[in-house]
C-alpha cells in the first residue's frame, strides 16, 4: 500500500471517529441538561429532540458502518489503490453518517432556538 492510499484512509478513519465522538457527546449532553434549558417543552420542541437523538443513534450505526467498511477495505488481497476510499462499501455509509449528523444538528439547534 502506497503512502496515499494510508494516508487516505487515516484521514477518513480520523473523521468518522470525531463524528461518532461528537454523536455520542452531543447525545449525553442533550440528555443530561435538557431538563435545564426547558422545564416545560412544547410538543415541537420535544419531537425535534427525540428526532435529534433518532439521527445521532443513526449517525452513530453508520460511523460504525464505515470503519467496519475501511477495516474491510484494508483487509483486501489484491492491493489497495488511492481509489479505494471511494469505492460503495466505504462511501454510501461514510455519506449516511454524515448526512444523519448534519440533519440532527439541525435539529438540536432548532430545539435549541425554540427553548430560548
Amino acid at each position: 500500500m502506497d503512502e496515499q492510499t494510508k494516508t487516505a484512509l487515516s484521514y477518513a478513519t480520523e473523521v468518522v471517529k470525531h463524528l461518532l465522538t461528537l454523536s455520542t457527546g452531543v447525545i449525553a449532553l442533550t440528555i443530561i441538561f435538557t431538563k435545564d434549558f426547558n422545564a416545560k417543552p412544547t410538543n415541537a420542541q420535544v419531537w425535534s429532540m427525540k428526532s435529534s437523538w433518532g439521527l445521532l443513534l443513526a449517525s452513530i450505526v453508520f460511523g460504525l458502518a464505515t470503519m467496519m467498511a475501511l477495516a474491510g477495505t484494508i483487509a483486501k488481497n489484491p492491493p489497495l489503490s488511492a481509489s479505494s476510499i471511494y469505492e460503495n462499501n466505504v462511501k454510501i455509509p461514510m455519506t449516511l453518517q454524515l448526512l444523519t449528523f448534519v440533519l440532527s444538528m439541525a435539529a438540536t439547534i432548532l430545539y435549541g432556538w425554540s427553548a430560548v
